[in-house]
Parts: C-alpha cells; structure tokens; sequence
C-alpha cells in the first residue's frame, strides 16, 4: 500500500483537498535541475469525517500502481509495434511510421476519456485521519 501523509487545506463534497510535503525531493541528485514544488495539492476521497487542518494518511493500492504503469506506458509500445508490423509493406516506412503514432495517440484521447470516467472510483487516493494521542 503506497501511503503519503498531508493535511486537509479544503473539504469539497465526498472529496477533500490533502497538501503534501515532497521531502524526498531534497535527497534527490536531480532536485537542482527539476521544477516540482515541494508542495503538492492532492485531490482524495475521504473516507471518514474530515475538517480543515486534519493530518490524514493518503492509501493507494500498489497493484493498481503497477496496472496504471503497465497502461500508461507499456500498452503504448505494443500497440506501436504492432500497428506498424500489421501495415507491412503496403505503405512507406515515414507513413507506417506516422500511422502507428496516430492510433498511439488515438490510444492516449480513449484512455483520458476512461480516466475521466473511472477517476473517482479507482484512481483517487483515499484519505483517513491520523490518530493523535
């Protein structure tokens, strides 16, 4: 289970607004170069009460993490390879080429639509109330 800690800066219906603190950017040999903040607002789903100023701990399943991965960025490159091998040798190398970057790009609208559709449900992290004592 990925989990990051953060505050709620905002309660929307259902949903709250979670600011988290990126410590790791620091140790990162990349960090002078890079330009995340160290700051990050997350949308997440509340699983219980929440008020403004509430520490929660954000859950997210790994293995959805790892399916989210493998269709962002492995489906592409099958997807590539295949529709230039399909066009043979009906078409010149540049347009198999440019072909097979169309349908991967026809790919990325289909999957941006689904994100859309399916955002609250699965790709939403949840949000519980730390316990203080």
């Amino acid at each position: 289970m990925a989990e990051s800690r953060g505050i709620v800066k905002e309660i929307l219906d259902g949903k709250v607004v979670v600011s988290i603190s990126k410590g790791g950017c620091h140790s990162c040999p990349l960090s002078q170069l890079c330009s995340v903040n160290d700051i990050e607002e997350v949308e997440a789903i509340a699983d219980e009460p929440l008020n403004k100023g509430d520490v929660v701990v954000l859950h997210k399943s790994e293995g959805f993490l790892i399916l989210f991965s493998f269709v962002l960025f492995i489906v592409p490159l099958i997807i590539l390879v295949i529709t230039y091998a399909l066009l043979g040798d009906s078409f010149t190398q540049g347009v198999r080429i440019l072909i097979a970057l169309g349908v991967m790009g026809i790919y990325f609208l289909a999957l941006g639509i689904i994100e859309k559709k399916f955002k609250e449900r699965y790709i939403l992290p949840h949000a519980r109330k730390v316990e203080t004592f």
